[in-house]
């Protein structure tokens, strides 16, 4: 307890091998303060399976083979040059 004071963080091993850490509660809070919350891990599943669901809704578009298949035909070639930025 008194390393962990002094250090705010002790590594405890076994063999040489680290097997756990002991750090005071002051540092735990602070290692942990930007946690997202479980309700904001709900949220950002629900964002994430939306664009999941919009994405593969576009691959099972009636018209996402050609699409697909005109991509694959041009080998890289584009008909407009790229632009680089936004103008």
């Amino acid at each position: 307890m008194r390393d962990v004071r002094k250090k705010g963080v002790v590594a405890i091993t076994h063999h040489g091998e680290i097997e756990l850490v002991m750090m005071s509660i002051g540092e735990y809070r602070q290692r942990t303060a930007n946690f997202p919350t479980q309700a904001e891990q709900k949220a950002r599943l629900a964002e994430l399976t939306a664009e999941f669901d919009r994405r593969l809704a576009s691959v099972r578009d009636p018209d996402a083979r050609k699409r697909i298949d005109a991509a694959m035909d041009a080998r890289g070639k584009t008909k407009r040059r790229p632009k680089a930025g936004d103008y």
